[in-house]
């Protein structure tokens, strides 16, 4: 008459603390994209931060395929991934360029889309700035140099996604 439910409390039990689980880890955040800040209550600041951040950590580790996937959709009709990649690749080879120390500000500001990108972007989206500074190593006519940077990075935020803005034109100065 009565049937032993121990085997079915104890899966009801799984999966309860499962469900519990996936919904603890959602509403913190823990697995959310770092560019799309839709789910939950993610803070846009510390999205934007993260982003930046990861992008320039990424730039050192020589990651061209990462950020370019990174880059604004307008900006991609205009430069291939092929030629953003072989450019930055070019630029790290013959400057034997590294990058480290890096430093995202914590302060981000509503700011203009500047002239260079009105023609590019059809912007009806937010634009911030964040600093971030780094410390450059390279090599000119046979010179070891380091320098310290210090520069503002343009971000967009469409579709409650995440893009950088980067200027095409530097690849055929």
């Amino acid at each position: 008459m009565y049937r032993d439910r121990s085997g079915l409390l104890t899966k009801k039990n799984i999966f309860s603390l499962c469900f519990l689980l996936l919904i603890f880890i959602n509403q913190y955040g823990l697995a959310s994209s770092m560019g799309d800040i839709a789910s939950g209550d993610r803070n846009p600041t510390q999205s934007i931060i993260d982003f930046v951040d990861k992008i320039y950590h990424r730039y050192s580790e020589e990651d061209f395929e990462f950020i370019y996937e990174k880059l604004h959709p307008a900006l991609k009709e205009i430069i291939s991934e092929k030629d953003y990649i072989e450019f930055q690749e070019e630029n790290f080879r013959k400057y034997k360029l590294e990058i480290g120390k890096i430093k995202v500000g914590t302060e981000i500001l509503e700011a203009e889309l500047p002239d260079k990108f009105i023609d590019i972007i059809n912007i009806k989206e937010e634009v911030y700035t964040i600093k971030v500074s780094y410390e450059m190593k390279f090599e000119t006519a046979g010179i070891n140099q380091d320098h310290e940077n210090d520069k503002d990075v343009l971000v967009v935020m469409e579709d409650e996604k995440i893009y950088l803005l980067w200027d095409p034109s530097v690849v055929n100065d």
